[in-house]
């Protein structure tokens, strides 16, 4: 969510279309699930009201950027945003290992519940369904842009579209 967050406010401030992208997918795909089940181990109303606004505030700017300022997700956009989640992926666990953290949930689950209590113990199998997991709804996010595409296309080409 922190780098959902970061490609937000450039997708914000400079209309990058990358960044544009990786918030719209990230955004939805990685900060809805934390809205849905916060990893949150302090009653700390600031810390619990920073979580939601900043959370809550990723969603509601892509959204912002997608009616008010007509960004869309374009063609290959799924796999731009793929092949930075690898790299994410990569840089995380390599942090991980070196400090013992646990950034992205990738050496092991939140303490609270999630989706995530669904997935595998062996580590290796754990880190790959998390990420065939966000292909997942990258692609379920893709699917109105993608055919709002192929509508698009079918009219200019002057075929009926049903």
């Amino acid at each position: 969510c922190d780098w959902a967050l970061i490609a937000t406010v450039f997708a914000l401030v400079l209309r990058w279309p990358l960044c544009f992208e990786l918030a719209y997918f990230w955004g939805f795909a990685g900060t809805a699930q934390a809205l849905i089940t916060p990893a949150l181990d302090s009653p700390d109303f600031w810390r619990i009201f920073a979580f939601f606004t900043v959370h809550s505030g990723i969603p509601a700017s892509v959204l912002w950027l997608i009616f008010d300022f007509k960004l869309r997700p374009q063609r290959g956009a799924i796999l731009r945003v793929a092949l930075c989640s690898q790299l994410y992926i990569a840089v995380a666990l390599a942090v991980n290992a070196a400090t013992g953290g646990n950034y992205g949930f990738l050496s092991s689950r939140p303490a609270i519940h999630s989706m995530l209590d669904f997935y595998s113990d062996k580590h290796w199998l754990y880190v790959l369904q998390i990420d065939l997991t966000a292909l997942l709804f990258f692609l379920l996010l893709d699917l109105p842009w993608r055919i709002a595409r192929w509508k698009n296309a079918r009219q200019t080409a002057g075929v009926a579209v049903p």
